[in-house]
C-alpha cells in the first residue's frame, strides 16, 4: 500500500524529469533549426498529462524544463529574454485552472474533443506567454504571437496525437489521480491512504 502523498510526489518527480529531459533533447537535437522555425519537444505532452493528473498548479514543471534552455538555446543572446521566454512564459500554462473551473479534469481524457480542446488551450496559453517575452526582444506582440504559434504548431499536433493514442491504450494515465483512486477503491474495495 502506497501512501497517497508519497505516490503524488514520486509521480510529479518522474514527470518533471521527463519534461526536463524532453526539452534538453529537443534543444540539443533541434536547436540548430530553431531560428529557422523548426523545433520538436514532448514537454508540452508531459505537462498536459501532469495537469490532468494533479491540477494546474503542477504546470510549474514546464517552467523547470525551461531553465536549462536559458543556457542552451540559441533563441537570443539576451539572457533576460531567454528567462522570460522559457521558465517564465511556460508558467502561463497554469492559467488552465480557469478552464478546470468549468471542465472536470477527470473527464478530459475520456473524449477526443475534450483532449483536443484542452491541448489547444494549453498551447495558446503558452504561446501568449512566449509572445509577451518576445516583446522584450523588440518584437511587436502580435507579430511575436504569430511567430510562436507557427513555430510550435508541429508540437501542438504531436501532443494532440500522442494524447489521443494514450487515451485509447492507457486507462489510468489521463485522469485526475485522486478521483481515479477513489473510483478504484469504491469498485474494488482496495484501501488507499491519503
Amino acid at each position: 500500500m502506497i501512501e497517497f502523498k508519497k505516490y503524488k510526489f514520486a509521480d510529479i518527480c518522474v514527470f518533471a524529469f521527463l519534461c526536463i529531459v524532453s526539452e534538453l533533447i529537443g534543444t540539443l537535437v533541434f536547436g540548430p533549426f530553431q531560428k529557422a522555425g523548426f523545433y520538436i519537444t514532448l514537454s508540452l505532452l508531459v505537462v498536459a498529462i501532469v495537469m490532468i493528473r494533479w491540477g494546474a498548479l503542477y504546470g510549474f514543471i514546464y517552467s523547470l524544463a525551461g531553465i536549462p534552455l536559458v543556457f542552451l538555446s540559441p533563441l537570443s543572446e539576451d539572457v533576460i529574454v531567454k528567462i522570460l521566454y522559457y521558465p517564465i512564459a511556460n508558467l502561463f500554462v497554469m492559467l488552465i485552472f480557469l478552464y478546470f473551473k468549468f471542465v472536470n479534469r477527470h473527464k478530459i481524457g475520456k473524449s477526443n474533443i475534450g483532449i483536443t480542446i484542452y491541448v489547444l488551450i494549453i498551447y495558446i496559453l503558452n504561446s501568449i506567454g512566449r509572445a509577451f517575452a518576445l516583446m522584450f526582444a523588440d518584437m511587436r506582440y502580435f507579430v511575436a504571437l504569430k511567430e510562436v504559434l507557427v513555430k510550435d504548431a508541429f508540437i501542438l499536433v504531436i501532443t494532440i496525437i500522442f494524447l489521443l493514442i494514450i487515451s485509447k491504450f492507457s486507462k489510468g494515465l489521463l485522469v485526475d489521480v485522486k478521483s481515479y483512486l477513489i473510483e478504484i477503491q469504491n469498485t474494488e474495495g482496495d484501501d488507499y491512504e491519503e
